[in-house]
């Protein structure tokens, strides 16, 4: 890997910097979301009951898309150096968005009394 990135340099915000510390900056932001929503998964399968509510389905379906696509485009990115897989990474961050939307709504359609 250290062929693939020797030398090399990225402009963060104007500023030039190593290739490898905006590549392990990218990482981290993979591993972090990917933690934080599967943390969100977790308690998704927590509050759900069954049946299941449509939105507790949406949500599963959301977080599990997102985390793939968000966090293993960045990861494949980082790994292989193909930066066209950026463009797969907002796809990811929206489907997370929406999982977090249709867990909220699967819960507050719910009957609490029983």
């Amino acid at each position: 890997m250290e062929s693939l990135y020797w030398d090399a340099t990225k402009s963060i915000a104007g500023l030039k910097v190593p290739a490898t510390y905006k590549y392990l900056r990218d990482f981290n932001t993979a591993a972090e979301y990917h933690m934080y929503h599967a943390f969100g998964l977790i308690a998704l399968g927590l509050v759900a009951r069954t049946p299941p509510a449509r939105g507790h389905i949406v949500a599963a379906w959301c977080f599990i898309l997102g985390i793939g696509l968000f966090s293993g485009s960045l990861y494949a990115l980082v790994l292989t150096g193909v930066t066209k897989l950026g463009a797969i990474t907002p796809i990811g961050g929206l489907l997370m968005i929406i999982a977090w939307i249709s867990m909220a709504l699967g819960c507050r359609g719910r009957d609490q009394t029983g």
